[in-house]
């Protein structure tokens, strides 16, 4: 089965609904992301873009009060908790609004097809999600806390099983108790399986991140050598935990992604929809093909011969 068709355009179009292999399911998210790079990042910064800039900005105000504060030796005020509280708050909403965007996405791309649909038609659809999707992140996150807190095992696990609660809420439109349940379902027999996959996206994002983490961990480091925080060692700080946090939230979009992927892929390998679309999808062209009232008589007289109709007819 080949993983990508031609479009009406001459562009390859990525089939979804197809059983991907580990390798093809590592390398999926990274062609998709690449294909469609320029609407979704546009999608992206569109609509949760102002949730991250006003996260930014609290960041680097807090930033600003930890130098203060740290140069003239005073204790952290109040002040500085509620920015970094404020941060988290607005840094959750970016994040929550880019899954429930991503999602919308790729549902919308596998349903109509590439080009097919606009940025009004994603946005539609976030909007009608996106309280849904942040209130099952939070309670997806007290369970895998809640599993963290015992023996640390049971909150890995959570967090793999519970991985296609989003997604499959949105594409099926379920409620949250029937996604839960999906998940597990569509997860069975295949955990370590989307562990290991995830565990390598990680550790492949997680290399690449290091280029916007290492220089301001240097310049921290070398400051307090020194006991001093100049001018330039703040911007070059702040400047790069900024493009950490947008960079970020573009790894954050492939694993998203790559979810969307496995779970198609699972779908596709339990339930086989695909083969099913594909069979109705040929019904429906031969149904059109044939002439709309055709008796039951010349039904049965196209597949017989003269003596075998005669005989026919005689039972």
């Amino acid at each position: 089965m080949k993983e990508e068709q031609q479009d009406h355009f001459g562009q390859e179009s990525i089939k979804l609904n197809e059983v991907r292999d580990f390798g093809k399911l590592l390398g999926a998210p990274f062609t998709f992301f690449r294909q469609e790079m320029k609407p979704l990042s546009r999608a992206l910064l569109m609509y949760a873009g102002p949730f991250l800039l006003i996260s930014q900005v609290l960041l680097g105000i807090f930033l600003q009060q930890i130098f203060t504060n740290v140069i003239n030796n005073m204790t952290i005020w109040v002040n500085i908790f509620a920015y970094i509280s404020l941060f988290f708050f607005f840094l959750i909403l970016a994040f929550s609004m880019a899954l429930t965007v991503i999602n919308s996405y790729v549902i919308l791309y596998e349903e109509r097809g590439r080009d097919n649909f606009t940025l009004d038609d994603v946005w539609e659809m976030t909007k009608n999600n996106f309280f849904k999707v942040l209130g099952a992140q939070f309670l997806v996150l007290m369970l895998v806390i809640v599993g963290f807190v015992f023996c640390y095992v049971p909150g890995i696990y959570l967090q793999t099983a519970l991985s296609f609660v989003n997604i499959s809420m949105m594409k099926e439109k379920i409620s949250f108790g029937e996604a839960f349940k999906r998940s597990f379902e569509i997860i069975r027999g295949e955990w370590w399986f989307i562990f290991g996959l995830t565990l390598v996206m990680g550790l492949i994002l997680g290399f690449i991140s290091y280029i916007f983490i290492l220089p301001p961990y240097i310049a921290g480091i070398a400051s307090a050598f020194t006991n001093t925080f100049s001018v330039t060692t703040k911007i070059l700080i702040v400047v790069f935990v900024v493009l950490y946090f947008v960079f970020y939230l573009f790894m954050f979009s492939i694993q998203t992604i790559l979810t969307d992927f496995e779970y198609y892929s699972l779908i596709e390998k339990k339930e086989r929809p695909g083969l099913f679309n594909r069979i109705q999808a040929i019904n429906q062209e031969i149904k059109k093909t044939e002439p709309e009232e055709v008796s039951v008589e010349s039904r049965k007289n196209r597949f017989l011969s003269d003596d075998e109709t005669n005989r026919f007819d005689k039972m």
